[in-house]
């Protein structure tokens, strides 16, 4: 093939499987931070106020941490090549 000697091939499938990963990694991290946000419960009686599960919020922080570090990452290796 003509491609073969301008194009690494290994370094092209390292750059897909990272790309996909990454991209969709975070998107599905994300939208499970967003889903732990959705998931209430009712803290007190009839009539009273419903409430955020503690640990639907500490699993949509971790998830958003995970997605903001995926994103710090992803600047720091742009800046540093």
């Amino acid at each position: 093939m003509i491609a073969s000697s301008y194009v690494t091939w290994k370094a092209m499938w390292e750059i897909l499987v990272i790309g996909l990963v990454a991209g969709a990694g975070l998107v599905a991290v994300f939208s499970v931070g967003v889903v732990a946000l959705s998931i209430t419960r009712r803290i007190g009686g009839p009539g009273e106020s419903e409430g955020r599960n503690v640990v639907g919020w500490a699993l949509a922080a971790l998830c958003f941490l995970v997605v903001l570090g995926g994103i710090a990452f992803g600047i720091s290796v742009m800046f540093t090549k």
